[in-house]
Parts: structure tokens; C-alpha cells; sequence
């Protein structure tokens, strides 16, 4: 048993080791953000506010509005339900917001 344990570890090492791991490309890392950006949008836009936060950190997230803190997944959750839920009005709409944020990345200070 600990021979076939042993052989089992030496196995999965050197796999590991023969194995490099692929980085992505800025651009299929690029891809990806915005696929997940504009399934956000359209989450928020729709009033799915569970599905807007699915690309939050569960249960971590902290949210900060107007110098307040909104802590954890949930609590953040249930703060977009009551003060953007029901009444399409009340939320606008974020593909303006969100594709601003997405194709203009800060400029590095000098």
C-alpha cells in the first residue's frame, strides 16, 4: 500500500513537472473580462442583481458608495435589491459605465 502511495506521488510529480502550465494572452485574458463585464451589464440592465453579482467574490466582496462600506456578498446583494430593485428607473443603465471603466484603464503616474 505505501509503495503504490509512493509510486502514485512520484507519478503526479514528475507530471506536474513535464507539464508547463500555458499563461493566456493579454488578448483571451482581455476576452475574458469583457465577456464577464457585458454579462454583468446585462444582469444589472434586466434587474437580475443575483446574476450582476455572480462576478463578485462570494462572500468577501465590500462595496464602497459615497464614503460608505457595504460589507460582504449578501449584505451587498440585498442593498441593490432595496435601492435599485423593482422600477426599472430606479437603476441606470450600465453599458455606458461599464464600457468606460473596461476600455479605459487608468493612466500609471509618471
Amino acid at each position: 500500500m505505501a509503495r503504490s502511495l509512493t509510486v502514485s506521488a512520484a507519478f503526479f510529480l514528475c507530471l506536474a513537472i513535464t507539464s508547463p502550465l500555458q499563461a493566456a494572452s493579454p488578448r483571451s485574458e482581455e476576452a475574458a473580462i469583457r465577456h464577464v463585464v457585458a454579462d454583468m451589464e446585462a444582469a444589472w440592465n434586466r434587474g437580475d442583481f443575483r446574476g450582476y453579482m455572480a462576478a463578485f467574490k462570494y462572500p468577501d466582496v465590500v462595496f464602497v458608495s459615497k464614503g460608505r462600506f457595504q460589507q460582504g456578498w449578501q449584505g451587498t446583494l440585498d442593498h441593490y435589491i432595496r435601492d435599485y430593485g423593482g422600477d426599472p428607473a430606479r437603476r441606470d443603465d450600465r453599458r455606458s459605465s461599464f464600457s468606460r471603466s473596461v476600455s479605459s484603464p487608468p493612466t500609471p503616474p509618471n
